[in-house]
């Protein structure tokens, strides 16, 4: 775009450091810097029991360091995080009565907006919804390099149930 917009072609071989020189545009490096910086600044204001805040308390390891036996290491840490954050999700669903779930009766319909060729109307009666809250934790990972969480949850016993359907 700015060798576009300095009149430059490729057939020039100018090269991109001297373009953004002369339009005055910082390297490309120190702005994604700049914005993890920034976004530092902003977890480091959050609250401390904040799940990020506390991943970023973990000690970084060097490449090839072993970890002692006995030490925990950054996924024990990691896990007993996502297992606390996974507890009281459990708790919030059991307390606010979404565990178990009961409906006495629902209905829905809909109906194609242009045509009558398609429609549906439907009922329900007694449903009920359980095991909301019974969620495991199969795996967890961390990158640092990408600062990505990933973790793998299901719900094995999950369960519903509907009284009469028309």
């Amino acid at each position: 775009m700015l060798k576009w917009s300095g009149g430059v072609t490729r057939l020039d071989k100018v090269r991109n450091e001297y373009i953004r020189g002369s339009f005055r545009v910082a390297p490309i490096v120190e702005k994604v810097r700049e914005s993890r910086l920034r976004w530092y600044g902003h977890i480091q204001r959050r609250e401390n029991n904040y799940v990020v805040k506390k991943v970023l308390k973990i000690p970084n390891s060097t490449r090839g360091e072993v970890i002692p036996e006995g030490k925990d290491d950054d996924d024990g840490l990691l896990e007993g995080i996502v297992k606390d954050v996974i507890d009281r999700i459990s708790v919030f669903l059991v307390e606010a009565g979404y565990d178990p779930y009961r409906v006495d009766a629902l209905g829905f319909q809909y109906k194609l907006p242009v045509t009558d060729l398609f429609a549906v109307n439907a009922r329900a009666q007694n449903i009920a919804l359980a095991g909301a809250s019974n969620i495991v934790l199969h795996d967890i990972r961390y990158n640092p390099i990408t600062f990505r969480l990933t973790f793998d949850v299901s719900l094995p016993r999950l369960s519903a149930a509907v009284g009469n359907c028309l």
